[in-house]
């Protein structure tokens, strides 16, 4: 059983979403990059009104906050997500590191229930949603206890174990692959602290004290891919993250993605993804 297949199952035997996140944006394995874009983000009704009520969509709170959290637990637990309603969460490890976090939700358990739907818009205080629709999907949450939740959690973990062992080993393999050249190492940590969209091959030779030449053939050897299309791809998936989790325009993306005509951007948009980023947006704003 793959990843999607395994997501699907849990989600047509629960009512539930399932979405996994990486642990490092600059290495994530090939099974979680193949899967359905929606199975990549947060994508049920609630998720979208309230990431649709704030530009900034759920400010990290998915990819960054509760990823580091899960990968210092290392075990299935249930938290409350910021705008209040409650997931289980997954922490998927291979190797001894951790590869990427599952979240599976939305559920109203018993301490969502005490709070209420008055609770979740005092959360929510100060974005702006509509509060007929917020109430009817509020209803439509699926119903379950806290342990029922968490033995969910704790059966996907059980059979992931053996899906990961695969993913585990490439990405395993990568890192220590960078950890052994300095210069790599270097220019992973700029890439992954500095969000240097746009900065070229050349550039980074030089801030790592490298000879474009030696950088160019160690980049690939090292990451498998050629530097230039390693970033590509980078700004490509923070292009579906804004695309998604936020309302600014295509140009504004484009931009803050380093790109300063948005027909180019678009253009190569769609080479990666089949699609153009307007078509790409339309179609994240329907469930699985």
């Amino acid at each position: 059983m793959q990843l999607e297949e395994l997501f699907s199952t849990i989600e047509a035997l629960t009512g539930l979403e399932v979405s996994i996140y990486p642990a490092n944006h600059l290495l994530v394995p090939s099974s979680i990059m193949n899967l359905s874009g929606g199975y990549r983000r947060h994508m049920s009704r609630f998720c979208r009104l309230v990431k649709g009520s704030d530009s900034k969509g759920c400010r990290g709170h998915d990819s960054l906050v509760t990823n580091q959290r899960a990968g210092e637990i290392k075990q299935p637990f249930i938290q409350r997500c910021h705008a209040g309603i409650a997931e289980v969460i997954v922490p998927v490890f291979g190797a001894g590191e951790h590869l990427a976090t599952v979240f599976i939700g939305q559920a109203a358990t018993e301490d969502v229930e005490q709070e209420g739907l008055a609770g979740i818009k005092k959360r929510l205080q100060g974005r702006k949603f509509n509060d007929r629709e917020l109430e009817q999907i509020y209803d439509e949450i699926p119903r379950m206890k806290n342990v029922d939740l968490l033995r969910i959690g704790q059966l996907v973990s059980c059979a992931l174990q053996g899906i990961v062992e695969t993913m585990s080993m490439k990405t395993v393999e990568k890192q220590m692959r960078i950890q052994e050249f300095p210069q790599i190492r270097a220019a992973m940590n700029i890439l992954g602290k500095e969000n240097c969209w746009d900065i070229s091959q050349a550039d980074m030779a030089g801030r790592v004290n490298a000879s474009v030449a030696y950088f160019s053939r160690l980049f690939k050897r090292v990451i498998g891919q050629t530097f230039t299309d390693y970033v590509t791809d980078l700004r490509m998936r923070e292009a579906q993250n804004l695309l998604h989790m936020t309302k600014l325009s295509i140009d504004q993306i484009a931009r803050k993605l380093g790109y300063t005509r948005q027909s180019y951007f678009a253009n190569r948009f769609r080479d990666i993804t089949g699609m153009s980023p307007s078509q790409y947006r339309r179609n994240r704003q329907t469930p699985k």
